[in-house]
């Protein structure tokens, strides 16, 4: 606001003060800002002074003053711009007008602005007050005389850092010319403290206006002027505020051709700034308009989850809410097109949302627009309107659009507050995900997508109890869902029930629909990966890494795949690429088994052992027990069976104070595997009480049971393993059944045939347990050549066994239950080998038998018969 006649700003103003640029300079090719003359300077820091002390008498802070918020007409007047981030304040001046028009505060906590241009108070995320605009403005002021700004890093964050912690450098340094007086107005601006600024605007444009006297030679006049004149200037103010958002949506209307916008490009949707002060739209909005725009072909919008993995690349983990800079900075390391940037306020008594188009690498406005609505609960519909015009805008035609737009009342919940916790759930630690969904739930019971995300949840915990109560519940309310949502629901059910190949099926699908998402190809790459398909998973986790080149969860299946196909180089390199970007991986739940593991196989044995301990440090019990598990597998796989035992003891304790039957049913006949092993008869029978008494009382799925039925057969005790196998008949397909995360149906029909082999191979029935093998083997069930070895061996098939053992060693079964078998198969083909003449194989397997079995307890038959046969042959057969 200025005195007098108030001339329009339009397209033609000069522009942004401090992008103004020297011609002479751009001939050498530099492109850096002009300072203004000290009394050039003077007289437009002025009238922005006077409009920001109008604006504090209304009891506003601006909270974004900047370069790009001021504004010269024609004319050369000072215009300040953008009101939509003002906050009121508690203590206004003692003159505030009755009645002035207010916007209410930001959430607590939030930090809306500029970070280069913010107060250090402002940065923090303290309560402000009018002397952070001062702070501010003082930014603005030294720019416009030195050409640079006080604070200005190599970053971001070297910036605000500088601003909380580092003086700007003297004006005399950059510059000559410079009033000393008004360099002493501009160090009092930008004091560290509140409490040594100015203690008002009026105070700040006082002294302003005795600069540019002096500089001019004139006499100040007084600040206040005429009633007319203020009047003027508050009703300017009132005007700018009420059309803050409205500003947004209709100055700045632009072809999205100016984007370059392509088919399958990506946005990025920011966190809303609810201007409302109602904070059931905290959260939920953003949700609701990604749901809403999601639903299109034409556009991918940045999925929540790949936010939190860039933040943390970012190191800025911490960070809660993606406003319009953090949405930037974001943008532009992932290469995303376009940033909308988004916001819900009031005009009057009803609701306007708004988006602008940010092009993240120019930082101009695109296109912006807006919708509008009375009522609370009109606002889901309104966010579909304003979907509907954000797509049309990004140049997707309105017969599609058509097509794919279900109402989000319907695709997502009628509920706000519902809403508000599934979208957090979204954001939150592992730990409380199931309470927000709980709470969402609580709010809206037909809640479909909340029902899905909640199944998955009790599925990873083991609880597949409650959460087939929810897959039920999600499938049964599929008639509210989008066309895309309804695709990804029937995938994951399927995948997560272990109907491997119909999930496979369903999320190709879906990837024939939406091809750049990358958490589709992500679960179909472990769709395969867990089906045995190894090639194909890799291929699947490779596109993802294209989506999302730093996707360390991406890489690490990858690595998995690699590992099980033998090709440990590959595996060692995207294992480490993995742990790089995600050091915390390096100790997950499986991860940590297998890659130690694989250190084995490639004889790297002391960095195994260091990658098991390290697990053991771990604080959380869970972590520990399956760093004693690996621990006491490491030393089976070294024959010191002794030394296991004590790590298993570990490991169960752990499991049972956990309440974790799987983990302590497995531990159980590892340690009874252990006691065999040793000849030790007592204890191997307490162990399998052990796991009986826990499978009485848990229903324990197929895979598990056959093992302790093969103990069973191979022990010759078969009413136990016909007992065993009866039982897993009643368990086969039965999904609430307590199951590994990598269960499927085929697996469990894999499970039932083999120890119905084992069985038959017990009582003498070669040509049934073969037939059995055999229904394995198509079942793609990658541990079963071991039992296929012995049922040729049995029935007098000496070169069959012989090949079904090689085919078993070239396996990746170390660190599992067919680890044992796997070193003992070398010794087997050192016998099959021997007896047929072949002793140069003999001595092969021997050797590579005790070089594995090197520290082996002294009283494990099969290691001294090793070398008592390797020492009877001639020295040239060694």
């Amino acid at each position: 606001p200025n005195p007098g006649s108030l001339p329009q700003v339009t397209s033609q103003a000069q522009g942004v003060l401090v992008e103004r640029h020297v011609v002479a300079q751009r001939d050498q090719h530099v492109d850096a800002p002009v300072p203004f003359a000290a009394a050039e300077a003077l007289a437009i820091a002025a009238e922005i002074a006077e409009a920001l002390h109008v604006a504090h008498q209304k009891g506003l802070i601006h909270r974004d003053i900047k370069p790009a918020n001021i504004m010269l007409t024609n004319e050369g007047h000072a215009k300040v711009m953008d009101f939509g981030l003002a906050k009121h304040f508690a203590k206004p001046d003692p003159d505030t007008a009755p009645g002035a028009m207010t916007l209410t505060v930001t959430g607590e906590g939030m930090t809306p602005g500029t970070p280069a241009y913010m107060s250090p108070e402002q940065l923090r995320g303290k309560d402000l007050e009018r002397r952070s605009d001062i702070f501010s403005f003082g930014i603005v002021l030294y720019e416009m005389l030195t050409g640079r700004h006080p604070f200005k890093r190599e970053t971001g964050l070297t910036t605000v850092s500088a601003i909380l912690s580092e003086e700007p450098q003297p004006i005399p340094g950059l510059i000559e010319g410079v009033p000393e007086g008004l360099q002493q107005i501009v160090a009092r601006m930008l004091a560290k403290d509140p409490d040594g600024r100015y203690p008002s605007m009026a105070e700040v444009h006082a002294d302003l206006k005795r600069a540019l006297a002096e500089a001019q030679g004139l006499k100040a006049s007084p600040f206040f002027r005429p009633l007319r004149t203020v009047l003027t200037a508050a009703v300017l103010v009132a005007a700018v505020l009420g059309a803050a958002w409205l500003a947004k949506t209709l100055f700045f209307k632009t072809p999205a051709q100016v984007l370059a916008f392509q088919e399958r490009d990506w946005i990025l949707i920011t966190d809303f700034e609810n201007n409302t002060g109602e904070e059931v739209f905290n959260g939920s909005l953003e949700t609701a308009l990604t749901v809403s725009i999601q639903q299109s072909q034409y556009v991918n919008v940045f999925p929540p989850s790949r936010v939190q993995e860039t933040l943390k690349r970012m190191q800025r983990a911490d960070v809660k809410k993606i406003d319009e800079a953090i949405g930037r900075e974001i943008a532009v390391r992932e290469g995303i097109k376009g940033l909308l940037v988004c916001g819900i306020g009031k005009i009057g008594g009803d609701y306007l949302l708004t988006a602008k188009l940010v092009d993240p690498d120019k930082q101009t406005t695109v296109f912006s627009d807006s919708a509008r609505t009375k009522k609370q609960d009109d606002i889901l519909a309104s966010v579909d309107d304003l979907a509907k015009k954000v797509r049309h805008g990004l140049g997707e035609s309105m017969a599609r659009i058509s097509q794919q737009q279900l109402a989000l009342y319907r695709a997502t919940t009628s509920s706000l507050d519902a809403l508000k916790y599934y979208s957090a759930s979204k954001r939150a630690p592992g730990d409380t995900i199931i309470q927000l969904l709980d709470q969402a739930l609580e709010l809206d019971p037909d809640f479909a997508l909340a029902h899905v995300e909640l199944g998955v949840r009790y599925y990873i915990n083991g609880n597949r109890i409650k959460g087939e109560e929810h897959f039920e519940k999600a499938l049964s309310l599929m008639d509210r869902l989008t066309m895309r949502e309804k695709l990804w629901i029937r995938a994951l059910v399927e995948d997560w029930r272990g109907n491997r190949d119909q999930g496979i099926q369903n999320y190709k699908a879906y990837l024939a629909q939406y091809p750049d998402d990358n958490a589709a190809w992500f679960r179909l790459g472990y769709a395969y990966m867990v089906s045995a398909q190894f090639e194909q998973g890799v291929e699947a986790f490779r596109r993802v890494t294209e989506i999302d080149r730093d996707s360390a969860n991406a890489y690490v299946n990858m690595a998995t795949c690699y590992n099980s196909l033998r090709k440990d180089e590959e595996a060692l390199a995207i294992y480490q690429k993995a742990f790089a970007l995600s050091p915390e991986l390096a100790t997950g739940t499986f991860i940590n088994n297998e890659y130690g593991f694989m250190l084995v196989r490639m004889g790297k044995i002391a960095e195994a052992e260091q990658t098991f301990n390290t697990m053991v440090a771990q604080p959380e019990n869970w972590k520990r027990s399956k760093g004693y598990r690996s621990l006491a597998l490491l030393q089976m796989y070294q024959g010191r069976y002794a030394a296991a035992q004590e790590n298993f003891r570990e490991a169960i304790g752990l499991n049972r104070s956990m309440n974790a039957p799987l983990s302590e049913f497995r531990d159980h006949l590892f340690l009874a595997m252990a006691f065999r092993k040793k000849g030790m008869n007592e204890p191997f029978g307490r162990e399998v009480a052990a796991v009986e008494r826990i499978r009485a009382g848990t229903k324990i799925e197929p895979f598990f049971m056959a093992r302790l039925g093969t103990i069973y057969a191979r022990s010759k005790r078969l009413s136990e393993a016909d007992r065993i196998l009866g039982d897993m008949r009643s368990v086969l397909g039965d999904l609430l059944a307590a199951s590994g995360i990598s269960r499927s149906n085929q697996s469990d029909q894999a499970s039932f045939h083999r120890l119905k082999g084992e069985i038959e191979l017990a009582r003498g029935r070669y040509e049934e347990a073969l037939s059995s093998f055999g229904m394995v083997a198509n079942l793609r069930e990658t541990q079963v050549e071991d039992s296929l070895a012995l049922a040729y061996l049995e029935s007098g098939n000496t070169d069959k066994a012989i090949e079904k053992y090689k085919e078993f060693i070239a396996k990746d079964v170390l660190g599992y239950e067919a680890q044992e078998a796997w070193v003992l198969a070398h010794y087997r083909l050192g016998n099959l080998c021997e007896e047929k003449g072949e002793r140069a194989e003999a001595v092969k397997y021997y050797q590579r038998f005790l070089e594995i079995w090197k520290d082996a307890d002294p009283d494990i038959n099969e290691v001294a018969d090793a070398r008592k046969r390797l020492a009877a042959f001639p020295v040239h057969s060694q």
